[in-house]
């Protein structure tokens, strides 16, 4: 009997049985990468001496030991972390702010600008092309 086991070859990856009409796609897929991972493993150790992937950390070779920080330290770090993400935010957010009311600030003034009329309803000339003139120049800038 141990005669016939030795000589028997040992099959393939098993699946469980499905039916003809199952879809069979995703079974290929995993039963290729599984073979592919096998075969490099396979390589990997048959190009690699034995005496290399099996013999034990010599002292040197052992990282050593990072020290242990107490609970209270670790508490201490995480809130000091927490803390300082949310100076960040409240940062971000009062920069954003500030961006937003100078923004429209501008725009007010712009359009104060462009609203003035000379004494026969005219719009002001001048603001007008003062206006433009700015645009033109922010456009060449950028």
């Amino acid at each position: 009997m141990a005669k016939n086991d030795s000589s028997k070859r040992k099959e393939g990856f098993k699946f469980r049985v499905l039916p003809e009409h199952a879809y069979q796609g995703k079974a290929k897929k995993i039963k290729q990468d599984l073979i592919l991972k096998a075969k490099a493993k396979k390589h990997y150790y048959k190009t690699v001496k034995p005496e290399e992937y099996g013999k034990k950390r010599t002292e040197e070779e052992a990282p050593k030991p990072t020290p242990r920080k107490n609970h209270l330290e670790q508490l201490y770090e995480v809130s000091e972390d927490k803390r300082r993400r949310k100076e960040e935010a409240i940062k971000k957010k009062q920069e954003k702010q500030q961006e937003h009311d100078r923004k429209i600030h501008e725009r007010i003034e712009t359009r104060k600008q462009l609203s003035k009329r000379t004494k026969h309803g005219q719009p002001v000339m001048k603001n007008q092309v003062s206006v433009l003139l700015g645009k033109v120049k922010k456009e060449m800038a950028s």
